[in-house]
């Protein structure tokens, strides 16, 4: 009787340790990530730019039709501001550009805990002189995320000959830090530096 009551006991135990690992999978893998965003563009005074930005990596982006009330993915993107085409005016060439923010209007939401979220921002300089795009006030110090910077890259001024202007494309990642307990709406706001070459 006292060998079949420690059997018993040693079963029971296995089954609660195995049910226990089963529910700490299950939770950490329904646990929902999200972070909210503005980038700001900060342009020397005679720098000239146009940009196209878009994330990717979100549970927003990976959709394969427009939601209800919009006529195409783009439509959406662009409203929900997960894409960003800032043009340039030759027109303006002689003013200091004011490049407004990339506003995204709602948090981003992981896909999970492995997947980063990209920001990949397309620069096309119109300046006469070289630029350096680098990212700064960007997200350093975080229990729940941590961001992934590139370095920064250099672009080739514009001949003005009718060629396109060179370009380059930076992509910053931002990755969950803490993959066991989750977080809604932490900020993730950065600047993007365009600064002309001998500044």
């Amino acid at each position: 009787m006292h060998r079949s009551m420690i059997i018993m006991t040693t079963i029971i135990s296995i089954m609660l340790c195995i049910a226990m690992i089963g529910f700490g999978v299950y939770a950490n893998m329904n646990q929902t990530y999200s972070i909210s965003n503005t980038i700001g563009f900060n342009p020397s005074s005679d720098v000239y730019v146009e940009i196209v930005c878009n994330v990717s990596g979100c549970k927003q982006t990976e959709i394969d039709k427009a939601p209800q009330g919009y006529e195409s993915i783009e439509a959406y993107f662009e409203e929900k501001g997960f894409t960003k085409h800032i043009k340039f005016d030759e027109s303006s060439r002689g003013t200091p550009q004011i490049l407004p923010d990339w506003n995204i209007s709602e948090s981003l939401e992981f896909i999970n805990f492995q997947t980063p979220i990209l920001y990949s921002i397309t620069v096309y300089n119109y300046s006469d002189r070289e630029i350096t795009v680098v990212f700064e006030d960007y997200v350093t110090t975080n229990v729940n995320f941590e961001n992934v910077v590139p370095q920064a890259v250099k672009i080739a001024g514009y001949d003005r000959d009718g060629s396109k202007p060179d370009n380059k494309t930076v992509v910053m990642q931002t990755k969950v830090k803490n993959a066991g307990g989750g977080f809604s709406g932490e900020r993730n706001d950065f600047k993007v530096a365009l600064v002309a070459a001998d500044d």
